[in-house]
């Protein structure tokens, strides 16, 4: 939140002014707050929970969302237009709201949901899973699958134009691909590769 300093604790999120006076704060009831994430205008805030959970709060700190998921929770994110939010976890579904609770799209594959990143168009979403596969989603009709690692593929990431894709799995590997699906370069001892540009 702008000009906050937000905390999250065990089972809560703080926010406080920077003179440390408590403005609101947030309740995951019974399960330790895991993930968070706060819109770049500080609206909102999205949070996953231990007890496989996902909250939406708003700002003043009311509750708008509360919606149990059927997995353990590896991964929540907003889209690059804050108007939607996905959730992914160790399931064979990953799942995508409107700010409303309405589900836009359920996405299924054979194995757990790693993590997931949006296009910044938001028409692609590229996910990871753990038998070493990265799926690159239209969201308006079909996926591909690429396959290039052996372990679990834990982050990943999609360039600003739009036009590749960067994994990184346990295996100490790292691929770039295109949108075609297509590896252009591994690299086969990684360095945190995937928090880098491309």
């Amino acid at each position: 939140l702008r000009s906050r300093i937000t905390v999250c604790y065990n089972n809560a999120v703080y926010t406080y002014n920077n003179n440390a006076k408590l403005l609101s704060s947030f309740s995951g009831e019974t399960g330790t707050i895991q993930k968070l994430i706060i819109t770049r205008d500080g609206n909102f805030l999205l949070a996953s929970t231990g007890d496989n959970l996902v909250f939406l709060w708003n700002k003043q700190g009311e509750e708008k969302l509360k919606i149990p998921f059927k997995y353990k929770i590896n991964f929540i994110g907003f889209t690059p237009g804050e108007n939607a939010f996905i959730a992914v976890g160790d399931g064979n579904d990953a799942i995508l709201w409107d700010l409303n609770g309405n589900i836009l799209k359920v996405l299924k594959v054979n194995n757990f949901f790693y993590s997931a990143r949006f296009s910044p168009g938001q028409n692609y979403l590229a996910t990871t899973h753990n038998h070493g596969e990265v799926n690159l989603w239209n969201l308006n009709n079909s996926s591909t699958i690429m396959k290039g690692h052996n372990e679990i593929v834990w982050d990943i990431s999609l360039s600003e134009n739009g036009s590749k894709i960067i994994s990184s799995s346990y295996d100490n590997s790292a691929i770039i691909w295109d949108f075609e699906g297509n590896q252009l370069l591994k690299f086969n001892n990684k360095a945190d590769v995937t928090k880098g540009k491309i």
